[in-house]
């Protein structure tokens, strides 16, 4: 009897152990590459505005997170014109910090992800979520590395200029007008 179960927890670690080695690599370092992230790079001049050939907004499906190149490209995409990719880029340049501020209970008013292309061939990966906290709007950012698809290796920033560019540009960002808007309620 004893040896029965030596034998089956023996079997148990032969199977588990690799399983979850094999969970930790999908979760953690499939996908992920070594370097700078997007917003780094632009501010720090390793990326220039002329480099990047074209940016898309991918509506990204709610509670899902795609690990895949492939998986990118079965999201919706929007391409930004000309003037509405430059102002994305002068505000992740310009305006992003390090982290996210702690808030306690914002609203999720909006999720999605810009693709950056640029003319060599690389892809970068930025996950967003634009909230509103005390009748301000804010974006928390996820960046990536160049052709990274994980977003488990992207480093936080904020932004809060960003907040206003993509509800007047992404297509599936709500209207303002139907999101609650906390600086109506405190106006006399």
């Amino acid at each position: 009897m004893k040896q029965r179960k030596t034998i089956i927890l023996l079997l148990a670690v032969l199977i588990l152990v690799p399983l979850a080695g094999y969970v930790a690599f999908v979760t953690f370092i499939r996908g992920a590459h070594p370097g700078r992230d997007f917003v780094t790079a632009l501010q720090e001049d390793l990326i220039s505005p002329e480099e990047i050939s074209a940016v898309h907004v991918l509506r990204q499906s709610p509670g899902t997170w795609p690990f895949t190149e492939s998986e990118y490209e079965q999201l919706e995409a929007e391409r930004f014109p000309k003037q509405t990719t430059t102002d994305i880029l002068q505000a992740l340049r310009g305006s992003s910090v390090p982290g996210h501020v702690h808030r306690n209970h914002p609203a999720t008013i909006h999720k999605g992800i810009l693709r950056f292309d640029t003319a060599s061939g690389k892809r970068y990966y930025v996950y967003y979520q634009v909230g509103l906290y005390e009748g301000r709007y804010f974006t928390w950012l996820e960046a990536n590395t160049a052709n990274s698809t994980n977003p488990n290796g992207a480093t936080a920033y904020e932004n809060a200029p960003l907040a206003d560019l993509l509800s007047e540009h992404d297509p599936w960002h709500p209207p303002r007008d139907i999101v609650p808007d906390a600086r109506a309620e405190k106006e006399p």
